[in-house]
């Protein structure tokens, strides 16, 4: 399994593990992050993020729920979910 670092609108960070393509977990400093986002967002995100691994030139994605997921870790973390 592989370990990726994204971010909500460059002000929540969280990791993703990922099996063959597909998120198989969410977490934010130590919590299940799909649990905080709710079932809608999760999905969008996730499906955001499989997106991004499979596309390697995209930096950021726009979700129907209306938050940009994009790559990497924020560097000062601003609001919290």
């Amino acid at each position: 399994m592989e370990r990726h670092f994204f971010n909500l609108d460059k002000t929540v960070s969280f990791e993703v593990e990922v099996d063959c393509g597909r998120v198989v977990h969410m977490w934010n400093r130590d919590k299940n992050f799909a649990d905080q986002l709710g079932f809608n967002r999760a999905l969008n995100v996730s499906a955001a993020v499989e997106f991004m691994l499979k596309e390697s030139t995209a930096i950021s994605c726009a979700t129907e729920c209306g938050v940009t997921v994009h790559r990497g870790q924020v560097k000062q973390s601003g609001a919290q979910l």
